[in-house]
């Protein structure tokens, strides 16, 4: 090692050779405890079905004066209310025996719940037409994804289609 120059990259080498077998000990140690975290974690998969929902085809002049009209965007929010009710998801948590272990010690709301955390209404916003990360004010949307995720495939398939 040269003391007056400060390290050069020869010193770097022999360093690295002479520890070359500490380094690949450690590299292969922390793959390994990588590898047993990632097998002890529990599958998760992910479904998802997309709803387009077209915007009202009667003519104005059909509609009653007095009723006014809606917006996509405010259906589109009735309509995830309306997936997310509780009527709903406890008839598909009977339906699929969802959540068996956890409803012997939870009451039904609570499992709900759960489920409601388990599920995500995402709006699917159109990106043709327009610059990346650029959206009109106005805009509107009228289509959403709704995601279900579950440790079993085949059941988290089934309740997104549902």
């Amino acid at each position: 090692m040269n003391v007056e120059g400060g390290i050069q990259l020869a010193d770097l080498w022999s360093i690295a050779r002479r520890r070359a077998k500490l380094m690949a000990m450690t590299a292969l140690g922390v793959a390994l405890v990588i590898y047993w975290i990632a097998m002890a974690l529990p599958n998760q998969y992910e479904s998802y079905g997309t709803v387009l929902v077209s915007p009202q085809t009667v003519d104005p002049a059909l509609v009653a004066a007095g009723v006014p009209e809606s917006d996509l965007n405010n259906r589109l929010y009735l309509m995830t209310a309306e997936i997310l009710s509780r009527g709903r998801l406890s008839k598909i948590i009977s339906d699929f025996d969802l959540y068996a272990d956890e409803s012997q010690d939870m009451v039904r709301d609570q499992i709900i719940d759960m489920m409601r955390d388990h599920i995500g209404v995402v709006p699917v916003l159109p990106e043709l037409g327009q610059g990346v990360g650029r959206r009109d004010a106005d805009e509107e949307i009228n289509q959403f994804k709704i995601a279900f995720t579950q440790r079993d495939a085949k059941v988290a398939m089934q309740v997104a289609q549902r």
